[in-house]
């Protein structure tokens, strides 16, 4: 019987993403990609989750898919959002709470979406 209940508390618990918890680790996010203000602008929302995932402000490197939305003018800073599958890479370790710096590496199933 304490069995089955340890089983089913352990299932209750949230279950963080599994990728992304030390630096270096690599995973497919499914999130919103936008800028916003303050530092650390370039910003991932893990759909589904509490967790931001950034991008360090000097960082300009764009997965081809997504320099072609922005090169074609679809995707604007500030103005719209991005969403879709990015393979990151995380540059630190992960802490509760904290925005998370990454790397990206790719991204697909892009879709752009204006805040207006």
């Amino acid at each position: 019987m304490s069995l089955l209940l340890s089983l089913f508390l352990a299932a209750a618990q949230p279950q963080r993403h599994p990728a992304l918890a030390r630096a270096g680790d690599c995973g497919w996010v499914h999130g919103r990609f936008n800028f916003a203000n303050g530092s650390s602008i370039q910003r991932i929302w893990v759909i589904g989750t509490n967790h931001m995932l950034a991008l360090h402000d000097d960082d300009d490197y764009y997965p081809p898919s997504m320099q072609r939305l922005v090169k074609s003018g679809r995707f604007v800073p500030f103005e719209h959002y991005m969403y879709g599958d990015f393979l990151v890479c995380a540059c630190e370790q992960r802490i509760e709470g904290h925005m998370q710096h990454v790397r990206f590496k790719a991204a697909k199933n892009l879709i752009v979406v204006s805040d207006h």
